[in-house]
């Protein structure tokens, strides 16, 4: 199994992909562009088109938006596709979820999560969580089957909180 790294570079609004092709050795970087100001805070790694390839999601805080850089699977990436979060929305957050690979976002901007679910063609549809609030700006989002009833369930944690929620997918 190769382990490959994926680096998000804040100041220099790309993303870095750095893949190891033998034990304890990497190649030079390949760097994705995310725009200018992007100012990308987070990233996560996962199948979102069902294609049998790794693809990364980026929390956009600079410019309020999530983007997605769908894999070749061979190291190259699609230019980033755009998913508009909304004025002063800031996704500082993503998580990853279920076997279509819906995805959450958390905002500093408004205090909020919104879930954005996956066709499983790599199309997706922003379900606005008006239920889900914060009370200070949300640090980290999580995602796994916590209890073992092969259910996704949402983690949220927020500045000086350790844990605000929890959120079941099939409440969603």
């Amino acid at each position: 199994m190769r382990l490959d790294i994926v680096v998000a570079n804040y100041y220099s609004s790309n993303v870095s992909i750095l893949l190891q092709y033998k034990r304890g050795f990497l190649r030079d970087e390949k760097t994705y562009a995310t725009g200018g100001g992007s100012d990308l805070r987070y990233t996560v790694v996962g199948d979102m088109n069902n294609d049998g390839q790794l693809d990364i999601a980026i929390a956009n805080y600079g410019t309020n938006d999530v983007g997605i850089l769908f894999g070749l699977g061979n190291g190259a990436f699609l230019n980033q596709m755009i998913f508009d979060t909304g004025v002063q929305s800031h996704p500082s957050c993503i998580a990853l979820g279920d076997t279509e690979l819906d995805f959450a976002v958390a905002y500093d901007g408004t205090m909020t999560v919104d879930i954005f679910l996956g066709s499983g063609n790599g199309t997706f549809v922003r379900q606005i969580s008006d239920g889900i609030h914060f009370v200070l700006a949300p640090l980290f989002i999580a995602s796994g089957d916590i209890n073992g009833d092969g259910i996704s369930e949402m983690w949220l944690f927020a500045y000086f909180v350790i844990a605000l929620g929890l959120i079941s997918s099939a409440l969603l």
